[in-house]
């Protein structure tokens, strides 16, 4: 045209509710969306792109292209629906994608790839084909629930709400339904179920090598009377293990059960019995609530990652200083308090020094991340007895930014 373009381009526009397009604009390169259109299709997109650029004609015309189907795309970000959709980042100690027909995923992050805080922070996308809508929205749902992903938070959660709405299955969707349908069911995160606690434990448990197969070969223990013999302490039948989740520490306790070889793990008034088997790189299988399962945790700088029905609770270290609640300018406390980074960034702007003494809520640090500025605020009125970084710095998710003595 006009332009001198000759290439892919996606035009778009918005549709009312009685059908009439409205043109929005043209760019000039494919969109994120494109999968879905290869999809129902049948068609290599980038390849026709890159033929079109070599100046090579195409090898199908208007005429040929003939819709089948129905395709969804869902996008997986590393980001927090549920906190203003602030993006994460860290390190995926677990990434597994759902895999199966009719399943595409377009990814660009893998197990124990690092997201960084300098790029756009999606981890890939999810698309599903089905006949019609109804099934493809079907096999959403089961990939979405599929999608396994331990580290940094995701919007996983909110997709799994979207795909499970009724208006959404129906195709009654505008562009106010996130904020309308959707953003009400966000709250602050499901509460822990004792089975997050159980399965905490038992990956502990492993770790500690009193579960057979944790260090050793099956046929190895089997060979060794001490192992043989079964896991025992001195002089105590219970092992005791704490936790933090969400500033309440959380008490569980396992002991080996001795006729069936199994464990029993109490959580509270609950108590579970189980079978464990040690699959290796942090999975589990276990016998819990009646059926054989595969549970997954895993360990990081922040404390133990637990991953269950679909959610990935942080489990923190009861003796841990650093308070990410604090750094997030919640919570409030008597003592001293050490905050630190949420993530990883720049520190734009220092606004206090030591000694200083300030108030609840009172901007301390300015955090440049994702392109967007972060401030860290005071949880509570005191006195800034060190400041641990310095302005222009590059600073790591968890370290510590500077000492806040309460008043």
């Amino acid at each position: 045209g006009a332009a001198g373009y000759s290439n892919a381009g996606t035009v778009e526009f918005l549709v009312d509710g009685a059908g009439a397009f409205f043109f929005l604009e043209i760019n000039a390169r494919l969109q994120v969306e494109h999968p879905v259109t290869e999809l129902r299709l049948g068609l290599d997109l980038v390849r026709l792109q890159l033929l079109a650029a070599a100046g090579e004609p195409l090898p199908v015309s208007q005429a040929d292209l003939s819709p089948r189907g129905h395709a969804i795309e869902a996008r997986v970000y590393a980001e927090d629906p549920e906190q203003g959709y602030l993006p994460g980042a860290g390190r995926l100690l677990r990434f597994e994608p759902p895999a199966g027909p009719w399943i595409r995923n377009d990814v660009g992050a893998y197990e124990g790839g690092e997201v960084p805080v300098f790029y756009n922070s999606l981890l890939g996308k999810l698309v599903v084909f089905g006949a019609d809508r109804q099934e493809a929205v079907e096999r959403l749902r089961n990939a979405l629930d599929g999608y396994v992903v331990l580290g940094v938070p995701t919007n996983l959660p909110m997709l799994r709400v979207i795909a499970a709405d009724e208006e959404f299955v129906a195709g009654r969707i505008d562009t106010d339904f996130v904020r309308r349908r959707i953003e009400p069911m966000l709250g602050p995160g499901p509460d822990l179920p004792p089975q997050a606690l159980v399965v905490a434990t038992v990956h502990k448990l492993v770790r500690s090598g009193l579960v057979y197969g944790a260090s050793m070969g099956h046929e190895a223990a089997s060979r060794d009377p001490w192992y043989a013999a079964g896991p025992w302490r001195l002089g105590r039948s219970q092992m005791e293990f704490r936790y933090d989740f969400r500033g309440q520490t959380l008490v569980a306790t396992a002991s080996r059960l001795p006729v069936s070889g199994g464990w029993e793990v109490c959580v509270g008034e609950r108590v579970f019995e189980m079978e464990l088997h040690p699959l290796g790189d942090g999975r589990l299988q276990v016998t819990l609530d009646g059926r054989r399962q595969v549970v997954e945790a895993a360990a990081s700088d922040e404390g133990l990652h637990v991953l269950w029905a679909g959610h990935d609770y942080l489990l923190e270290r009861p003796e841990s200083a650093l308070v990410l609640d604090a750094a997030m300018g919640r919570g409030a406390s008597d003592a001293g308090t050490t905050l630190q980074a949420p993530m990883p960034g720049r520190v734009v702007q220092v606004r206090v020094s030591q000694d200083e003494r300030v108030t609840a809520r009172q901007t301390l640090l300015v955090l440049e991340a994702m392109k967007m500025e972060h401030l860290i605020s005071a949880p509570y009125d005191g006195i800034v007895r060190r400041v641990l970084c310095e302005e222009n710095e590059q600073v790591a998710k968890g370290q510590r930014l500077l000492e806040l003595e309460g008043v």
